[in-house]
């Protein structure tokens, strides 16, 4: 196997491991590619048989304690992978692309009553740099206003509209 980077690295969060180790280390070996890079994204919107809204959502723990830095750091995770991924998937289907910052005040709660959301809307750049790729710094983000729960829900139910 070649020296290229990887995407899909193990970063110790707490999830089902097995098709993340499968996928990073051992279907590589089996099938000869390297190249090939696995990402996910948090939630599809669909609405009348067609995606409306790709969403990324993070929320803020640990050393990251606000929806602004957690939305900060999901651009900058795996040299901006994923943020790429969000911005290219936007502008192949045509659909919005949202990433969303959650700064829960109540963290044993079941909802997010206490919770204060941070909206970042992805546009893609109209072009792909000469080798097909869309350049980090050419992706633009449009900030919405802080939401509360209450509000949060609504936008979700707006984007039904579309």
């Amino acid at each position: 196997m070649s020296n290229r980077r990887k995407i899909h690295q193990n970063q110790n969060y707490d999830h089902d491991e097995k098709y993340s180790v499968w996928r990073r280390d051992i279907f590589p070996e089996l099938s000869g590619v390297d190249w090939a890079y696995c990402t996910d994204i948090d939630w599809v919107e669909w609405r009348r048989g067609r995606p409306v809204a790709f969403i990324e959502c993070r929320r803020a723990i640990g050393s990251l304690p606000t929806a602004e830095a957690v939305i900060k750091h999901f651009k900058t995770l795996n040299n901006g992978f994923q943020f790429e991924v969000l911005a290219r998937v936007a502008k192949e289907t045509g659909a919005k692309a949202y990433i969303v910052g959650i700064e829960d005040r109540s963290i044993d709660s079941d909802d997010y009553s206490n919770a204060r959301f941070v909206v970042e809307e992805v546009i893609p750049p109209k072009n792909y740099n000469e080798e097909g790729r869309i350049n980090l710094n050419d992706i633009k983000v449009k900030r919405l206003p802080s939401m509360n729960q209450e509000q949060y829900v609504k936008f979700i139910r707006y984007l039904s509209l579309k």
